[in-house]
This record gives structure tokens, sequence and C-alpha cells, in this order.
């Protein structure tokens, strides 16, 4: 079975109440968004212009499904075939926080249960424990916000404390991701510059140039409420 650590770092994005910033926000997002797709291919500059290349290696499709106020659904990775891999349902309380959620694997079949066990004075999920429904292992994450509660600091570790990968974001002065560096494993850290090459109607990106030790195309497909 695939492990759900991929998907880890994205539930820690959902805000506590209706009053604070919205999953929605989190993505980087403007307007009702209803739905967007992301998928990563290799990148090429030819003539003056970047070229979009055959779909990269160990960067598989993803899909985010959002209510109507802004609050995640539920959200799909995909492998490299194009197969579902896992999918991921969020879970509310009746106040609207934002709990954690339960995933399913290719044959819709429960591998993973993820509980928030710490909020940010904001109200921000900032420490989550996912538990695997196969064998014993454990997963926890912490988040760091900034002011504006963009997530600027990640870490996730196993049970035993070891740590898996950890990851840090800078913005630029529209309010998206400028530098991504991450690391592995304890191993030296890597780090990303972006650059914004489209956006759609609502001001939502729609390409993206990663620029680090390789260079990637990120491309997302935006649909509206």
């Amino acid at each position: 079975m695939k492990m759900l650590l991929p998907c880890i770092v994205t539930v820690s994005l959902m805000a506590a109440c209706k009053s604070k910033p919205t999953a929605r926000d989190f993505h980087g997002l403007k307007g009702s968004v209803k739905q967007f797709t992301e998928k990563t291919f290799e990148a090429h500059y030819r003539q003056n212009k970047w070229e979009k290349g055959a779909a990269a290696e160990n960067h598989y499709p993803i899909a985010y499904s959002f209510r109507e106020d802004g609050e995640e659904l539920w959200y799909e990775m995909f492998d490299g075939d194009g197969k579902l891999w896992v999918r991921f349902v969020c879970e509310y309380d009746e106040s609207g926080k934002f709990t954690g959620g339960r995933a399913y694997d290719e044959k819709k079949e429960l591998s993973g249960i993820t509980k928030v066990d710490a909020y940010t004075p904001n109200g921000i999920a900032s420490e989550l424990s996912t538990y695997m429904t196969s064998g014993n292992d454990m997963y926890k994450e912490w988040t760091e916000f900034d002011k504006k509660h963009r997530m600027v600091h990640t870490r996730i570790t196993q049970g035993t404390g070891e740590v898996i990968s950890e990851s840090w974001l800078v913005y630029n002065a529209q309010g998206h991701p400028e530098k991504r560096t991450n690391s592995s494993n304890g191993k030296e850290k890597v780090t990303y510059t972006s650059r914004y090459l489209s956006y759609d109607k609502a001001g939502n990106w729609t390409q993206r140039i990663d620029v680090g030790p390789d260079t990637l195309l990120y491309e997302r497909i935006i649909s509206y409420w």
C-alpha cells in the first residue's frame, strides 16, 4: 500500500472557523473557486520562452475540491498513469472547525486517519497526527504561519520523532510563494525559485516555473462556483 505521507502537508492548511482564512485562502486562490487540478511537467527555455515538456517524474497530479464557503471538501492524488492513488476527505465539527479527515486508497478502502492535535491562537490547525490502518505507522506534522496566516515552515516526522521532511516558504509582494526550500530525511536542503507565467480572469495563476536543481512547470486548471 502506498503511504499517505505526501498528503499530510495539505491538510494543515485548513482554517478553524468561517471567520478565519479558509482552505481556499491558504492555496492563494481568489474568487469562488470550486475545484482545481495541478499537474507538473518538465520545462525547457527555447527561443526566449518557456515550453512545457513531458510529465515530471515523481510529481503526480493532484485535485482539490472546495465548498462554496471556501473550506476544502476533499483532494485526490493520482499516480504516473493517471490512476487514483489516494482520496482524502476532510472532516469538520458542528461549529465548522476542521478536525482532520480520512484517506482512502485506490480500492476505496480506508488507509489512514488524520486528527488535529493543536491549533494556533488564531484557530488554524498547526499540529496533526496521521495513523495508517496497515501496520503501526504514524506520522506527525507541525506547521508554522506568519502574521498573514501563510505557511512558512512545515516539519513531518515519524512517530519515533525521526524527521522525514521539512519545507520553508518565502513570499513575494503579491503573496505568492517565490522561494521553496525542502529537505528530505535529513539530506541537504534544496531550493527552488518560482516565476509566475500566466493568470486567469480571476487573478489566479495557471502556470508557474520553478527553477532549482531541475526546472519544472506547474499547470493549474481551475473551475468556479
